[in-house]
């Protein structure tokens, strides 16, 4: 009897590397029993499905629990995983008719008693986290990739696994030519109004040279572009050594100079119509243990074996407490580094700062900020904030607008406070009405509204390089190499603006084009 089963991500990059790791820990068993993963969760040929949630905020944890409804509605058999197992409602959970498994933190020991029935002992308080994302979209690339490497009948000297420890991992993005790196798990910091080291636990970082071996894994399957993900990247390796550690991390990962795996080829699939245009075919097949040296087997498409001066990699999440100017002219001698800042200030007032648990002051941001457009001119700054944390006054808010207008960010992420039950703001007083919060919400929308206009002005007429995420005979999405996947804008552009030999064009082709 087969094992049919399809997934559902309800949450953010760092939450889809886990669920990465459950496809594929599902797939590593096809030479036991068949197999089949099914594009359509919904599909009657689909018993079981994997549900990766979220706990991140109360709003998500509702849509966890809506979608847990509406699946157990359907008859199927349901697996879940994420950070919501960490802030369950065991009366909900109860509730469900077709709760199969629930698999916590990072615990794919259990899905050997999934497949074959074997009692798997469950910690239920285990920690798990995510936050709300794009869910469609990574269903489909999850489809595509699938596909590509065999999900329906693996062969036997084909594997599509990257090992972690005796864990393995599923590349669902190198179609595109990126992929999520992660480099440590749980946070240290305690942010007033943020849950994650409750759910997630205290920081564990990899250690530098398993992080270096998997840079040199992707490589070889043709990825590109190497997105660095963690609770707080800046505090890389803390845990292990005693002290921050990134820098000398990244220094290993510019030092890659070699690489001993191979790749084939094979001719991609063409594009057709925006809306149903699949990614190429092939991704990543590879299979090695820890302590043997790396046998890769690869059936990549348009991508070729990745040179070591191919590549690039972007950091996200660096908190900027303990970074230095130092620091930014550290980072300026990193030559695959791209100048992608994405750095969470979440206020600019110190007063609100303070009450957030947020140690930096207005002095070192403006120094911090004033550095990265001096060192790096091409610099793209993202960042967020919470309007209506409790506290803010009306200086507060208005010193916050002042501070976009003067420093331009390229993308910024606004929120609204909400009292979380768990997040310790939830206890403190001074709380800002609704209306008020609302209010200085949409005021701060129409700032940002101003500075990406100029933005978009500024661009006009300009030649950038980026990736094709989609296309049809007529136009094409392109993502800039600047910019983040699947968190900022992508541009799209008229085929005729795409520079070179256009009669050829693949997802996840590198081009230039203007604007």
């Amino acid at each position: 009897m087969s094992f049919r089963f399809s997934s559902i991500n309800l949450g953010c990059s760092k939450n889809l590397v886990d669920l990465e790791f459950a496809i594929a820990s599902i797939l590593k068993y096809s030479d036991r029993t068949p197999i089949e993963y099914i594009e359509n969760p919904e599909d009657p040929e689909a018993d079981y499905v994997i549900v990766n949630t979220c706990g991140f905020l109360s709003s998500a944890r509702e849509e966890s629990e809506n979608t847990l409804r509406y699946y157990d509605s359907l008859g199927k058999k349901l697996i879940l995983m994420g950070c919501y197992v960490s802030v369950k409602d065991d009366n909900f959970l109860s509730s469900l008719q077709n709760l199969h498994s629930v698999v916590p933190f990072i615990s794919y020991t259990t899905i050997e008693g999934l497949l074959f029935g074997k009692t798997v002992g469950i910690d239920m308080s285990a920690i798990v986290r995510a936050k709300v994302a794009m869910k469609q979209s990574k269903e489909k690339k999850l489809t595509e990739y699938l596909e590509t490497v065999g999900g329906k009948s693996m062969k036997n000297n084909e594997s599509a696994f990257i090992w972690k420890g005796d864990e393995v991992r599923a590349y669902i993005h190198a179609p595109f030519g990126y992929e999520y790196l992660k480099i440590a798990e749980g946070c240290d910091n305690s942010c007033t109004f943020c849950i994650i080291p409750q759910i997630r636990g205290k920081q564990t970082s990899r250690k530098i040279e398993d992080v270096v071996k998997e840079v040199q894994v992707m490589l070889a399957n043709g990825i590109r572009e190497i997105q660095i993900i963690a609770q707080d990247t800046t505090r890389y390796g803390t845990d292990l050594y005693g002290e921050p550690r990134l820098f000398e991390l990244l220094e290993q990962i510019e030092n890659i100079n070699t690489n001993p795996l191979s790749s084939n080829k094979e001719s991609p699939e063409k594009g057709g119509n925006l809306s149903e245009n699949r990614a190429p075919e092939g991704a990543v097949l590879r299979s090695s243990t820890v302590n043997e040296e790396a046998e890769i087997g690869t059936q990549s498409s348009h991508f070729t074996e990745t040179s070591s001066g191919d590549f690039k990699y972007r950091l996200y999440y660096m908190y900027p407490d303990i970074l230095t100017l130092e620091h930014i002219q550290k980072l300026k001698t990193f030559k695959k580094l791209l100048p992608y800042f994405d750095i969470p200030f979440q206020h600019s007032s110190e007063h609100i700062l303070k009450r957030m648990g947020r140690h930096y002051n207005e002095a070192h941001v403006e120094a911090f900020l004033t550095s990265i457009r001096e060192n790096f001119p091409n610099a793209f700054i993202r960042t967020s904030f919470i309007v209506g944390f409790p506290g803010e006054t009306d200086e507060d808010f208005n010193h916050l607008i002042e501070f976009i207008k003067r420093h331009n960010f390229e993308s910024v992420g606004v929120f609204q406070y909400h009292d979380e039950p768990l997040a310790t703001s939830s206890k403190l007083d001074e709380k800002i009405n609704e209306v008020v919060a609302k209010q200085r919400l949409k005021k701060l929308s129409k700032v940002l509204d101003e500075v990406y206009n100029k933005h978009t002005k500024n661009a006009r007429g300009k030649t950038f390089s980026g990736y094709i995420m989609d296309f049809d005979e007529k136009k094409a999405i392109i993502r800039r190499e600047i910019q983040a996947p699947e968190v900022d804008e992508y541009d799209e552009v008229k085929i005729s603006a795409i520079e070179g030999n256009v009669k050829n064009l693949e997802i996840g082709q590198f081009v230039q084009y203007k604007l």
